[in-house]
């Protein structure tokens, strides 16, 4: 095996198509005289050329791959780019501060670093940041009315400014249109038939531009998706998690009317072998929210002469996203970890602890022989929801023209998305104590008020809505601005004319996030809070030059200046170049610096409160395991009648996932003295074409950024504790308040640390990261008496994935393990016949063990199976292969009917133990692949 790094193998590789060319081109007879071709602007560049293949790698995603595809939303689609490496999604998004929306993330440098575009201008962020993660709800984008998508694999902050550092996303709509379009579609799981979504849309554009100076086009479509239980795919699921969690798949002993000291309350009409009333959890355990989408896009052009256009462009769309979550339960006693959360109105953490029912309680008379009972209880009566409805638009207005030798363009635009989240089923701290009682110092009337509420009774609206009250936030995100840019040449080289390109851009931003009163007085139990109310004006100049220093070499060179509040100009320089001795062979490569400007939400003055989940607390973690296995072998040994089983089993749960997969209170200040982050980046590659109909693509890709934005985390903080460099950031409970271990247990098990309270931290300019990889694609066209014929490969390798945090030290590489697989591709082929097409793809990701580093030990083949019982197989994630198949019938001309069979092969999705495990907590299937199975997408569609 070859030791040279990719980047001196590209190099080499390079250097040696390049002496062929040579010979190649001293052996052309003749030189054929070059066509004169439109001009055109590419996504990565102001200046206009005839060449579509430039300096930097740009993949072009045509309207009929798009179609070939089968995907229903936008975000399925950018997820199955190979340089995409995920990000949020409105599935499952309803803990996160930003529910209701979807973004993408290129290169795993997240959604804040991949800058997203609409015909070359921006898009308003979403109303709601994520914590601190501004971004574009892709789900806003008008999909049906995309023409074609650009994806710049490559920073570009010298031409688009703040946020282009992994990479640009270009929408480019239709154009010129004339006539109708009329579509719609459904999909679904041939399995279970259970994940319906369905499309519509109008597209109808009339006038012609070079016949009457005018065309408007208006494009409407519509999405929806029906939402799924797992209680409904639960039988479908994935069998072989239950080798790894005893309690996955049973009903839970939080139920209702519920259990009160080990026994059923009257009413119960579901038990288990025990004798103990159970709940079908899965019931509310969601696998798909319910999503409703409208978007929509007016456009229009007028020629005011030959060399001057107006153009206008409204976009709009409207998404309402509909969580369902599981019902509040309460109980457990001494067993069940108390609640932490903080009120912001007077910068205090608050507790809520889980009461026994008081021995004068009618229940603990009847079931607790007279003494303080513990309760297990759900409140299946209460409204549990999380309604997003997002409202975003964009409108641009501009004009452009030919004055001279210049081509020139500016615009107006304004932008905004406006965001309600309204969200019912946690507790009110108020409202508790005033209908069930005083959860720290309950008295003799806890959960039996009069007036109150009613354990497995009736219950009035009034009380439910005093105890579970309606909260939420209402964000607002506008831009307004002005741009404009102007190119032309300036003089020439020996390889032809010099472009210039130059321009400004000036916006101003407002960003409201506004939590409900009940959320800043923490009256919410266990609720996050984040607020802020800025605005700031901001500006940038930028140019660009073309230089054809030799008629086989071109070199651009960029710049461009920003300025922010708070830091002064930032300058983003580029230098690209572009060698092409022959219609054989193209090297390019690229240089360039990049920057990311904190956002209103990191830089407004503001405290955000949230919840690290998955986390251990390695001073407790370890005994939990060991406590946790212990009453779960005590659990198995008794016979399945005996009641103490299932609530030996639900404690070792809850144990574990107290100390081992719990969520961390981190509160989270502003801070004033923040720095821009920023980027260097490189590229180099070659494109060449052998022979005619056949190219292969190679780049290799390197950015490292720095000052990165974030906190420290939990975890920092926890694994020094004890150390200098922790000092006050960790508040926990005495021992005397551990319901997790006993006195007893916290002496056999030897623990001596109290359990988490909360941890204190603030935005810093703390960490870096360098990544670099190669991106590869193949591409072949034939026409044989089989029809046109059409391969493409696109790949993306990772080869180093590393980060850095205060001390500048680098990790162990993360490339190849969990989260970061070495390598993704997709292959298609497509057969174009007559009126049929048909396409074939095949999309891979590399295996990964289930380590997120080389030093993540305990998820090694030998920690997993030591500590974990994992069988060594199930260690790793395999590579996984999917396969999809697409046809299409034009009947009539006017007419389309498609097909496309998604899963073609009925694959099982990749078993993800450890996702289970800390993401599940051994209870949630973390993927509802396997009962999605093989499915379908029918579409029809008529022009007219």
């Amino acid at each position: 095996m070859l030791k040279m790094k990719p980047l001196v193998k590209l190099m080499a590789v390079s250097v040696g198509l390049v002496g062929l060319s040579v010979q190649a081109q001293q052996a052309e007879p003749k030189k054929e005289e070059p066509q004169k071709l439109e001009r055109v602007e590419i996504t990565g560049s102001n200046i206009k050329r005839v060449s579509a293949e430039t300096a930097v790698p740009v993949q072009v995603i045509t309207r009929a791959e798009i179609e070939s595809k089968g995907f229903t939303t936008v975000k399925a689609l950018l997820d199955d780019l190979t340089s995409s490496t995920g990000g949020l999604s409105d599935i499952g998004g309803s803990s996160s501060f930003a529910a209701g929306s979807s973004n993408v993330s290129m290169r795993n440098l997240g959604a804040s670093s991949t800058l997203i575009l609409l015909n070359g201008r921006r898009v308003a962020p979403y109303g709601l940041a994520n914590y601190a993660q501004v971004f574009t709800n892709i789900d806003s984008l008008p999909y049906e009315a995309i023409e074609r998508i650009e994806v710049l694999k490559s920073g570009a902050s010298a031409i688009y400014g703040s946020d282009a550092v992994a990479g640009v996303i270009n929408f480019i709509t239709r154009k010129d249109y004339k006539g109708g379009h009329v579509k719609a579609s459904m999909s679904d799981s041939l399995r279970t038939f259970k994940f319906g979504e369905h499309n519509a849309s109008l597209t109808y554009g009339f006038g012609d531009l070079a016949t009457q100076r005018f065309n408007v086009l208006a494009n409407i479509s519509m999405y929806h998706r029906d939402p799924l239980f797992y209680s409904d795919i639960w039988k479908y699921t994935d069998e072989r998690l239950t080798r790894y969690s005893s309690i996955y798949g049973t009903p839970s002993t939080f139920s209702y009317p519920g259990n009160v000291a080990g026994k059923p309350v009257d009413g119960c009409t579901t038990k288990n072998a025990g004798g103990l009333c159970v709940y079908d959890r899965y019931s509310r355990f969601q696998a798909l929210p319910e999503s409703n989408r409208i978007n929509g896009m007016l456009a229009g052009r007028y020629l005011l002469g030959a060399d001057t256009e107006l153009f206008t462009e409204l976009t709009f769309s409207q998404t309402k996203t509909d969580y369902q979550s599981a019902h509040q339960t309460y109980g457990g006693g001494s067993s069940t970890a108390p609640v932490s959360w903080f009120d912001t109105s007077t910068n205090t953490p608050k507790l809520f602890s889980y009461a026994d029912l008081p021995a004068t309680h009618p229940l603990s008379q009847s079931l607790g022989n007279g003494k303080a009972s513990e309760l297990r209880y759900r409140f299946v009566d209460a409204n549990t929801s999380n309604k997003a409805k997002a409202q975003e638009y964009r409108f641009i207005a501009g004009v452009k023209g030919v004055f001279g030798e210049w081509d020139w363009e500016s615009a107006f635009q304004t932008m905004g998305s406006k965001v309600e989240l309204r969200q019912r089923g946690s507790f009110s701290d108020s409202g508790f104590k005033a209908v069930i009682g005083d959860y720290n110092n309950p008295g003799a009337d806890f959960f039996n008020k009069p007036n109150g509420y009613k354990i497995g009774q009736p219950n009035s609206a009034a009380v439910l809505n005093q105890l579970f009250p309606e909260y939420g936030y209402n964000g607002k995100l506008t831009q307004t601005g002005v741009d404009f840019k102007a190119s032309r040449t300036i003089g020439n080289l020996p390889g032809g004319p010099i472009g210039l390109a130059l321009g400004t851009d000036i916006r101003n931003e407002k960003g409201v996030l506004d939590p409900s009163s009940n959320l800043r007085t923490g009256d919410i139990v266990g609720n996050g809070v984040s607020a802020s109310d800025a605005s700031r004006n901001f500006g940038a100049v930028f140019t660009e030059l073309s230089l054809p220093l030799h008629k086989t070499l071109e070199v651009q060179a960029a710049a461009r200046v920003d300025k922010f509040p708070g830091f002064g100009a930032h300058i983003s320089p580029k230098a690209a170049f572009r060698y092409q001795p022959n219609n054989m062979l193209m090297v390019r490569g690229t240089i360039e610096s990049g920057f990311r400007a904190p956002n209103l939400s990191e830089a407004a003055p503001s405290m955000k409160v949230a919840y690290e989940p998955g986390n251990y607390d390695p001073q407790r973690c370890e005994a939990a395991y060991y406590l946790a296995t212990d009453l779960e072998n005590q659990a198995l040994a008794l016979p399945a009648s005996d009641p103490n089983r299932a609530l030996l089993l639900a404690r070792s749960q809850q144990v574990y996932s107290a100390e081992c997969s719990t969520s961390v209170t981190l509160v989270t200040r502003s801070n004033p003295d923040l720095k821009p982050e920023t980027s260097r980046s490189f590229s180099l590659g070659f494109v060449v074409e052998p022979i005619k109909n056949f190219s292969v693509a190679v780049d290799y890709w390197h950015i490292e950024r720095k000052d990165e934005i974030t906190q420290r985390g939990a975890v920092w903080y926890l694994q020094r504790e004890g150390t200098s460099e922790v000092n006050g950031e960790i508040t926990r409970l005495p021992l005397s308040g551990d319901t997790t271990f006993t006195p007893a247990e916290q002496a056999l098990y030897g623990v001596t640390a109290g359990p988490l309270q909360y941890v204190t931290d603030k935005f810093r300019n703390v960490s870096r990261t360098r990544t670099s990889g190669v991106d590869f694609e193949v591409v072949a066209r034939a026409s044989t008496s089989f029809g046109k014929v059409r391969g493409t490969v696109n790949g993306t390798y990772l080869d180093s994935y590393r980060s850095a945090g205060e001390d500048g030290r680098y990790s162990a590489n993360y490339a190849g393990f969990r989260g970061a697989p070495r390598l993704r591709t997709s292959l298609s082929l497509v057969l174009e016949r007559t009126a049929w097409t048909h396409a074939l793809q095949f999309t891979n990701t590399s295996s990964t063990p289930l380590m997120t580093s080389a030093t993540d030990t305990d998820w090694s083949v030998a920690g997993c199976k030591a500590k974990r019982g994992i069988i060594a197989e199930h260690c790793t994630t395999p590579s996984h292969t999917n396969v999809n198949y697409f046809v299409s019938f034009r009947p009539v001309k006017a007419a389309t009917v498609s097909l496309n069979i998604i899963n073609v092969l009925n694959d099982k999705p990749a078993l993800d133990v450890r996702g289970f495990l800390l993401g599940g907590s051994g209870v949630v299937p973390q993927s509802y692949g396997e009962a999605y199975g093989r499915g379908f997408r029918l579409t029809g569609s008529y022009n007219f």
